[in-house]
């Protein structure tokens, strides 16, 4: 698939699936090679200046930080990702990246329970006018 659309030249879309191929590599646990495609993806979209997918692929990467056990990097990279993610507004992708950050914070012990309740609280009800689902809870944190 990625070999069509280089010769299609969009670009944008070789970057999406050079993410999703990062987030199944992380699952298989080749965690460096899944940052170096998410790395490669990312690149593209900030030299499109595509803002939304950066920060969603920014999303995928503090997964793949939190399945390494980087919970501290991941909080980082899962913040930066929700900011920009609510300053354009893409409410659907915020409640994921609240979400990760949320983990990150619950990994590290770094708030309250009831404070990181709150943040994937938020991030539910942020996501409640699109129709997502999130199958997050308070006890898989």
């Amino acid at each position: 698939a990625e070999q069509l659309l280089k010769k299609a030249k969009n670009h944008i879309y070789c970057a999406s699936v050079k993410n999703n191929e990062a987030r199944v590599l992380s699952k298989l646990g080749r965690f460096k090679e899944a940052h170096r495609l998410s790395d490669q993806a990312r690149k593209v979209t900030v030299r499109f200046k595509n803002r939304t997918l950066t920060a969603q692929f920014d999303g995928t990467r503090a997964e793949i930080l939190i399945a390494e056990g980087k919970f501290k990097a991941a909080e980082a990279v899962a913040r930066r990702a929700a900011s920009a993610l609510a300053k354009v507004r893409h409410r659907c992708w915020l409640a994921d990246a609240l979400i990760l950050q949320a983990i990150a914070e619950a990994r590290l012990g770094k708030q309250a329970r009831t404070q990181i309740c709150r943040v994937v609280r938020d991030g539910l009800t942020l996501s409640a006018g699109t129709g997502y689902r999130a199958a997050m809870s308070c006890r898989q944190l």
